[in-house]
């Protein structure tokens, strides 16, 4: 549907405060100091909608850095696109006492595209201002103004651009048509709107005033998680030639899926060869497996961002000619590779990334995903398909895109469905250690390492490599002194949930310490718990673990015949909300066997528990370093 309506125009900027406001540092409330590198003075956005088709966003505010560490908030970067145009922008550099120091000029401002790696097509580009100063503090003050033709959400509301940024007022504006609808959805953020009725339009106002600094605090969730945020999306929109619908997921589903219709269909070639392919295999899992893994082989991933293009993949026929496409393309052509065989799956649309974000069920929009993937429902499970890595085990989603909500594109519309979930016991890391120590208090072990589900993750990037490279990764990885690489070698299996095996064969020099007559020997080898976050007043933010693990290692230590065990530490057993903790030592004569187990637990836990996660883990790191002393025999 493609209707327009008037409001009144606003081409020219509206807002009528002067452009040397906010502007001296002394005017600063002095709480707003406490823990920031730059403070936001004021930010006046506003977004108004002439139609579905057509949009304009400005955009001033004026931000004083404190200290180099701010320096990175005085630059300005702008994108644009074909449907995104720039129309101005204006900035001004003032110092302490907000006197002007220079205007910013045509010839200060960059124009670049951002095409980035792995990228075929797309038309992103990023006009730039970067400010060099180097007393403090100073401000930069900007305005820019951008034409919108056809849009599929608004430019969000982010109060704050990063940690150890204050903001002493900013606020938020929409103006529609009386019959223009949209949805809105508040992160972190107590709605304050004040709607205003003017003629023909109405006015929709969010602000804010003296927000102090958010500091960065470990085992947090992402940025955008705990940052005050409010999305917008129109429910009904027109972009590039497309009018769709998202009030609802159902009906954003069958908008997405439109975009689809007519672009399934395959070469004759490629049809006849996976004919061959599955003639003589009945298990579905088992065709969809060769399937997957004949996609895989003809493949690969480019990135296709421009226009409709962003959202509607190149259809199955032009991957199946040329090879390549994005995520959208390669799911799709998947897609139509299983629906020839005869095995039903369904596009879906995820966030992906190894952060997990919370998933707004309440808010259907374009802005909840970033990534395509396939799922395939069988009887009695679901398997789902990253179709962008030539490399992935069939099956296997991984930390990108695992444990997380996903749109299911269905003709009848959108559903909200889980991903895949490993448990501990998937996200297993299970090493044997076989250490010969010799009266020096050198070893020489022998190290099997099994790595699966998550954990696989770990490793994986290592059985892409060649033998040098890999060799280099060891030597930088393994938290050992003064070591020698003998040998060693990978293999994998590549299952649903894939395991990875790393066999090492390594000389330790001067592993034992020695002491008069006395050898000190460290039980654990490779995977002590080093890291242990400091310490935080008044923490706000709860306590994310996105990831539930075991780690299981054991370790026979085989001791010099001139030697016998004067000590023999105790067994350690550390229980918490965040997990558990057990390591076990028994000797026999000659030998020593250390069995060290960690369950580690997902979760977010309220701020107040983050002195017991430091407990937890300082717990973890004394046993960890443990030691058992030999004497030597007279």
């Amino acid at each position: 549907m493609n209707i327009s309506y008037r409001i009144i125009p606003l081409i020219c900027f509206f807002f009528i405060s002067s452009i040397s406001k906010g502007n001296n540092f002394k005017t600063i409330p002095e709480e707003l100091k406490k823990g920031a590198n730059a403070i936001i003075r004021y930010e006046e956005k506003e977004f108004v909608v002439n139609s579905e088709m057509n949009g304009v966003y400005n955009v001033r505010y004026a931000i004083t850095i404190l200290n180099q560490n701010g320096d990175k908030h005085a630059n300005l970067r702008v994108f644009y696109d074909n449907y995104k145009k720039i129309s101005s922008i204006k900035g001004n550099v003032y110092d302490h006492a907000g006197n002007l120091i220079r205007k910013i000029k045509p010839k200060d401002i960059g124009d670049q595209s951002i095409t980035y790696s792995g990228s075929l097509f797309d038309d992103l580009r990023v006009k730039f201002i970067n400010i060099y100063q180097n007393r403090y503090p100073y401000t930069v003050e900007y305005e820019y103004t951008i034409t919108y033709d056809g849009f599929i959400s608004f430019p969000q509301w982010n109060i704050y651009p990063d940690y150890n940024v204050a903001v002493e007022k900013s606020e938020y504006i929409v103006k529609t048509n009386l019959d223009y609808n949209f949805h809105y959805k508040t992160n972190n953020y107590k709605d304050n709107k004040v709607k205003l009725f003017n003629y023909d339009l109405i006015e929709y106002k969010w602000d804010t005033i003296n927000l102090h600094a958010i500091k960065k605090e470990p085992y947090r969730s992402h940025f955008s998680e705990h940052s005050p945020t409010i999305y917008f999306a129109p429910d009904r929109f027109y972009y590039d030639g497309y009018s769709g619908n998202q009030s609802t997921w159902k009906e954003y589903g069958k908008w997405v899926h439109k975009l689809l219709e007519g672009r399934d269909q395959i070469s004759n070639k490629t049809r006849c060869e996976l004919f061959d392919l599955v003639k003589d295999v009945s298990d579905s899992i088992q065709i969809t497996r060769l399937v997957y893994e004949y996609m895989q082989s003809r493949t690969r991933y480019v990135s296709i961002q421009l226009g409709i293009g962003g959202f509607q993949p190149f259809s199955a026929f032009e991957v199946d000619e040329l090879g390549y496409g994005d995520c959208k393309a390669l799911t799709n052509y998947t897609k139509a590779l299983l629906k020839e065989v005869g095995i039903y799956s369904i596009y879906s649309e995820v966030y992906g990334g190894s952060y997990k974000r919370k998933f707004n069920k309440d808010f259907p929009g374009t802005n909840q995903g970033n990534h395509i993937i396939l799922c395939v429902p069988f009887e009695k499970d679901t398997v789902w398909l990253e179709c962008t890595d030539q490399n992935q085990p069939f099956g296997y989603l991984g930390s990108f895109t695992d444990d997380r909500y996903a749109i299911l594109i269905k003709e009848t519309g959108g559903e909200l469905v889980k991903t895949k979930s490993y448990t501990k016991g998937d996200n297993l890391q299970s090493r044997l250690i076989k250490a010969k120590v010799d009266e020096n208090g050198s070893i020489e072990c022998h190290i099997n390492t099994c790595y699966k589900a998550i954990q696989y993750d770990n490793i994986s990037h290592q059985l892409l490599y060649g033998q040098e490279d890999q060799k280099k990764n060891i030597l930088n990885d393994l938290k050992l002194n003064d070591f020698e690489i003998i040998d060693f070698n990978y293999t994998q299996q590549k299952n649903i949930i894939p395991a990875a095996n790393e066999k090492l064969d390594l000389k330790v020099r001067n592993y034992g310490s020695l002491s008069g007559k006395r050898m000190f020997l460290p039980l654990n080898m490779i995977n002590k718990q080093n890291y242990i976050p400091k310490k935080i007043k008044n923490r706000n933010s709860e306590v994310v673990l996105n990831y539930e693990y075991t780690d299981i290692d054991t370790i026979h230590y085989t001791i010099p015949e001139n030697y016998t065990f004067e000590f023999v530490p105790d067994s350690s057993n550390i229980s918490s909300k965040f997990g558990e903790y057990i390591s076990k030592v028994t000797v026999n004569e000659k030998e020593l066997l250390y069995i060290r187990e960690l369950k580690r637990n997902k979760g977010w836990f309220p701020p107040e528990d983050y002195d017991e996660l430091i407990k937890f883990l300082k717990d973890i790191s004394k046993a960890d370093n443990k030691k058992a002393i030999l004497i030597k025999n007279n």
